[in-house]
């Protein structure tokens, strides 16, 4: 795969006659997009995108340039929630400065040809645009995702798995972190249920990383736990994903039909592209179930997302676009605001984890995409 950053060099001209940096800092520009691509944006479904630039922009010049606005975006995600799990914060930050630019740099020389199409892409072409994007970047080679890995990965998509106005483990996080206080009332008050409880901003982390070790890892016959797994081979040419436990056992990967089947079929033959993103979470039952099903008993949760949808209506927050909604209701709820019903919102995802389990499930049978996981 080619690692040379598309247009690199007349992106470097471009940064010291547009943008008026010093040649020195162009360069460095170029080795953020790289090293964040290598560092985040491979680990997102939007993998293979930037070292695919070239060719996808000739192909279908408006999608891939919404497709960047979308990496970018994330990028800025990962930011703003201070997620340091693959990149540092001041990474992320040189990241975000040299894509906007680079995105800048790439609608300028392409704004001819930008203006004689439609701009507008809708999400399931997006989608699309990423899943045969993805494609492209399979290789014959073995790829051995190790057990660091496989943990940043998954808690990374466990910890921005929402219920859009209904479910924000994203806000919780972001509420929480904020509270620094160790031994005050309220926090006492949840070691009498829950004496593992350190404080809020350690909570989610804490909940997130209980979650990922309790996940279901098939074999033919057997299962076991994402706690005990050492690596995973996926094998492009032999179409098989190989997984390695901590004690040295290794056996195929195998996957559900479907959350109410009990036959199984190698994982392989449930993947879209054999890379990891295609490997899916799959809660059973699902999340939409637990919350509704159990509405009367997850106060906590409930008027959480009561306040959330009082905030959305008040200042014409959308669902449309979750990311950005997410941003605004940081800023516009703080922990005084739930301080009444916090030690509720932590019983309440206690008991979640321990009302579904989560298993690994190839994403041609994930049959909860979006809102209804």
């Amino acid at each position: 795969m080619n690692t040379e950053l598309f247009k690199a060099d007349e992106f470097k001209k471009y940064l010291v006659k547009d943008a008026g940096l010093q040649e020195n800092t162009a360069t460095s520009y170029v080795s953020y997009i790289k090293a964040t691509d290598r560092d985040l944006i491979s680990k997102t479904p939007y993998k293979g995108m930037i070292s695919g630039l070239k060719d996808n922009l000739a192909n279908c010049l408006s999608k891939t340039l919404a497709l960047l606005q979308s990496i970018l975006e994330t990028v800025e995600e990962t930011k703003s929630i201070k997620d340091e799990t693959f990149m540092s914060a001041k990474d992320l930050n040189n990241g975000c400065s040299a894509l906007k630019q680079y995105l800048k740099f790439l609608r300028k020389q392409y704004s001819d040809k930008v203006n004689t199409e439609e701009v507008s892409v809708a999400d399931e072409e997006l989608d699309k645009e990423v899943e045969e994007i993805e494609t492209m970047t399979e290789s014959g080679d073995v790829t051995i995702i190790t057990k660091e890995d496989l943990r940043k990965a998954f808690i990374l998509r466990l910890s921005t798995q929402d219920r859009p106005a209904q479910f924000s483990i994203k806000l919780i996080a972001g509420i929480f972190k904020k509270q620094k206080d160790e031994n005050g009332v309220i926090e006492n008050s949840i070691r009498t249920f829950y004496p593992r409880f350190k404080s809020f901003a350690d909570f989610v982390d804490t909940w997130v990383s209980e979650v990922f070790d309790t996940i279901k890892v098939l074999s033919k016959d057997d299962e076991f736990f994402m706690r005990d797994v050492n690596a995973f081979e996926l094998w492009p040419q032999a179409n098989t994903v190989n997984v390695i436990m901590d004690s040295g056992y290794k056996f195929t990967l195998y996957t559900h039909k479907n959350q109410n089947s009990s036959d199984r079929i190698p994982m392989s033959e449930g993947m879209r592209a054999m890379i990891l993103e295609k490997i899916t979470l799959e809660h059973t039952p699902t999340m939409l179930s637990i919350l509704q099903d159990n509405s009367e008993r997850l106060q906590g949760i409930k008027k959480m997302a009561d306040l959330m949808q009082k905030e959305m209506k008040e200042n014409d927050i959308t669902v449309q676009s979750w990311d950005k909604a997410i941003k605004k209701l940081r800023q516009l709820i703080s922990f005084e605001d739930i301080k009444d019903y916090a030690d509720d919102i932590v019983r309440d995802l206690l008991f979640i984890k321990e009302k579904g389990h989560i298993e690994l499930m190839g994403d041609l049978f994930n049959t909860n995409p979006g809102n209804k996981r």
